[in-house]
């Protein structure tokens, strides 16, 4: 099974049901320099598989924030010592576990089945949240060491070309519901990094996947070639629209706070669209700002029309 990524010497690898992450897409404190993978589960809650196998040492069960949408009102802190690094402990949350203290889970084990949690918006999807700690950090929010992906050497064709105009992708919706849609992206507006796919930008000269909350989330990533090198304060752009501009280095590529930005669809301004990491068909969530507003059907072709806006 393939390496998708390494943290501490800790491999993380792709199993079944494993097709969509991000390590940037996240309001939350790891997520500002890739020291959390968020492994996605966008068409239901099937069971969680163990990506990094180990022997399960505690299970904390915690309160979540209250919240305006339907959420279960406790999570779960399940604590493995991996295989390969026993020194070390790998953390998922947002699992209702089937395992138990002691037990050992091998690689594609199942863990639990996945929640949704008061620590979500109304807008995520399920997932489940990993990070790598020290023992002693383990109940810590922070802390949790960098993510690598892994295979970043290969680039394909840069996907930027002078023929795609304007500040518009279009995308074919390919699930819907008052929340958000899922929809697929054009081959010519996706960037190939390795194993990885996702919507493309570009960073000063060089190509990249976006792995952001934008404009939502005010900050993301962009997955770069191995070996790049990008100065601080690089525009990130998309077509003919900057992002932002770079303002860290991590192991898979840089960070960035978002630009003031406006995206519209259906002639309505949304809240954001969700753009992460695919080692399949790539797509992208449109998230709008009221509940159904506006309405998306399954099937429907749409654009979504990016510009930059005054502070």
């Amino acid at each position: 099974m393939a390496v998708i990524g390494i943290c501490e010497r800790i491999s993380i690898r792709r199993v079944r049901g494993v097709d969509y992450f991000s390590l940037f897409n996240s309001p939350y404190h790891a997520h500002t320099y890739g020291g959390a993978m968020d492994v996605y589960f966008l068409w239901g809650g099937e069971e969680v598989p163990c990506l990094t196998p180990g022997r399960v040492v505690d299970i904390r069960r915690v309160r979540t924030p209250s919240r305006k949408f339907p959420h279960e009102e406790y999570d779960y802190l399940i604590m493995v010592k991996a295989v390969e690094r026993p020194d070390l402990i790998v953390r998922m949350m947002h699992v209702r576990p089937s395992v138990q203290v002691g037990d050992e889970i091998e690689l594609g084990n199942g863990v639990g089945r996945p929640l949704r949690s008061g620590f979500f918006d109304p807008w995520t999807s399920l997932h489940v949240h990993l990070e790598v700690k020290r023992p002693e950090d383990a109940l810590r929010a922070k802390k949790s060491f960098p993510i690598k992906l892994e295979g970043l050497s290969r680039v394909s064709k840069p996907f930027w070309r002078e023929e795609v105009e304007g500040e518009v992708l279009p995308c074919e919706v390919v699930f819907a519901c008052e929340d958000y849609a899922l929809a697929s992206v054009p081959s010519e507006y996706i960037m190939k990094v390795g194993l990885f796919r996702g919507v493309g930008v570009r960073v000063g000269r060089h190509f990249g996947i976006l792995d952001c909350g934008l404009p939502h989330y005010n900050r993301g990533g962009v997955i770069l070639k191995e070996g790049v090198e990008v100065e601080q304060g690089t525009p990130i752009m998309f077509k003919g629209v900057m992002m932002g501009k770079v303002c860290g280095k991590v192991g898979s590529g840089v960070t960035f706070r978002v630009c003031p930005l406006s995206i519209m669809c259906k002639g309505e301004r949304i809240r954001g669209v969700s753009a992460f990491i695919s080692l399949g068909k790539c797509l992208i969530k449109i998230i709008p700002l009221k509940r159904g507003e506006p309405n998306f059907r399954v099937g429907e072709e749409v654009n979504l029309e990016v510009k930059g806006r005054e502070e």
